[in-house]
């Protein structure tokens, strides 16, 4: 006896359909999505032929960008970007200078147990780890650049006082990334 529920998972993408009288031949087709507030959350190209088109919208942010790290690939565990929250979103097609705009509204779950006010506190967490994320990259993507163009000078310095505090430079900046992310592989 199986109890366990057996059967095809639905995509976590909200389903844009459009329909064309005659294939769009010239200049962009695509599909815009903004939330409540009007900013552009992402653009999706359209498909171009005649009649009935579809087109996944994955309702998430992009996957943050990772700093780099030993004994990780760069995305390696990014597959996925936030899940946008509940509410209003406008979907606007434009097809050359042509444009057509509708909604979807994105609810919760009706069997959820979580008030609208913890859903929104959870986002809003997400949120601002998603953002701590990429400022964790930048800080550590520019440390290494850093890093990286201080030893380009050391090694092209004729000076062995400038060497020697280029080759410094580059010690302290590789002991402050390591306080950041893995440097060596069982790190």
């Amino acid at each position: 006896m199986l109890t366990e529920f057996s059967g095809r998972t639905l995509p976590e993408a909200a389903a844009i359909v459009y329909y064309q009288k005659k294939r769009h031949i010239f200049g962009d087709l695509k599909i815009d999505v903004a939330d409540e507030k009007g900013n552009l959350l992402t653009s999706i190209q359209g498909d171009k032929r005649k009649g009935l088109n579809r087109v996944q919208w994955p309702e998430r942010a992009r996957p943050p960008k990772m700093p780099p790290a030993a004994g990780l690939v760069q995305n390696e565990f990014a597959f996925y970007g936030p899940q946008v929250s509940e509410g209003t979103y406008t979907i606007k097609v434009t097809k050359g200078s042509v444009s057509y705009s509708s909604e979807i509204k994105l609810v919760p779950d009706p069997r959820t147990k979580s008030t609208a006010g913890d859903r929104a506190l959870q986002h809003k967490t997400v949120m601002q780890l998603y953002d701590m994320l990429g400022q964790l990259t930048f800080i550590v993507d520019s440390t290494n650049d850093l890093r990286d163009q201080a030893r380009q000078r050391a090694a092209s310095a004729t000076d062995n006082g400038w060497k020697d505090q280029l080759n410094g430079l580059v010690q302290k900046l590789e002991d402050f990334r390591s306080t950041l992310v893995s440097v060596k592989r069982a790190g």
